[in-house]
């Protein structure tokens, strides 16, 4: 399978941090606690565990062949700036659906006042069953008591979990009263104590692995040690390893079941995660 997901094998696992803590707006964003916070309208709503970018457990839109809406409702004020994160995902048969994330501002009748969308672009068929994340940014216009949080598609089944909706502080308002950002963004950045210089990269092919795989890194600290561990998803460590700066190493991943793995890579203060996709021999 030539169809390689540059957001998870090359780069950080995403920050599940705000998931569950009071920065997040909405109740049970990561539909760990089922559908408790949501609603769907011409569809419905379910959680599962098979599409799940944090926690155990994802939600899915399901659409049953008509237009369908899951969507949380959150009180802001007008000029409120707020940023949602999410990851999503649908089949290959759903991407001509118009399948999308949207923030949706309200009146207090229950008006729009505003609507940003980003479309859902992620095949799920074609990447392994990994989501992508995707953000918007926007401004709360005037009149607005409620923001929407909602993902819509017409046909097929969505894929969400790790929906985050927080407040920005120093945006500007455009001539619209809206900044609106929207994109799909791979999940990499280097550690908020590295630089240019000596940044930590770290690439694993093939990915998915059938027997061996090698792990390079690069780096310029040539004096730091790189520490590795790999776990499964049930937090079990399968392989523990040390190597020198900018070094290739050739990793057994023959005795292994099939699943994900999490390939963790420390150099000092720097940490990056890949995921990796066992398959069967």
């Amino acid at each position: 399978n030539n169809n390689v997901n540059n957001s998870y094998d090359f780069g950080l696992l995403p920050d599940c941090g705000c998931i569950n803590t009071s920065g997040n707006l909405l109740t049970n964003g990561s539909f760990e606690n089922g559908t408790t916070g949501w609603t769907a309208t011409g569809g419905t709503v379910s959680t599962g565990t098979t599409y799940f970018a944090c926690g155990t457990k994802n939600g899915f839109n399901n659409t049953n062949g008509k237009p369908s809406v899951v969507f949380q409702d959150v009180s802001v004020g007008a000029g409120t700036s707020l940023t949602f994160t999410g990851f999503s995902g649908i089949h290959t048969a759903g991407l001509s659906c118009s399948p999308k994330i949207s923030l949706v501002f309200r009146s207090a009748s229950g008006a729009v006042l505003g609507q940003t969308d980003v479309a859902v672009t992620r095949d799920v068929d074609v990447n392994f069953g990994q989501l992508a994340y995707y953000t918007i940014t926007a401004t709360a216009p005037n009149g607005t008591a409620k923001v929407r949080v909602q993902s819509s598609a017409s046909c097929n089944t969505m894929k969400m979990d790790a929906f985050c909706l927080r407040t920005n502080t120093g945006l500007t308002r455009n001539s619209n009263g809206n900044e609106p950002t929207t994109t799909e963004i791979p999940v990499a950045k280097a550690d908020a104590s590295s630089t240019d210089n000596k940044e930590l990269n770290v690439t694993v092919s093939p990915n998915p692995v059938n027997s061996y795989f090698n792990l390079a890194t690069t780096t310029g600290d040539l004096k730091t040690a790189v520490d590795i561990k790999i776990w499964n998803t049930d937090g079990k460590v399968v392989s523990v390893q040390k190597t020198g700066a900018n070094n290739t190493m050739r990793i057994s991943a023959e005795n292994w079941r099939p699943g994900m793995y999490f390939v963790e890579v420390i150099q000092g203060s720097q940490r990056k995660i890949v995921k990796l996709i066992k398959i069967k021999n």
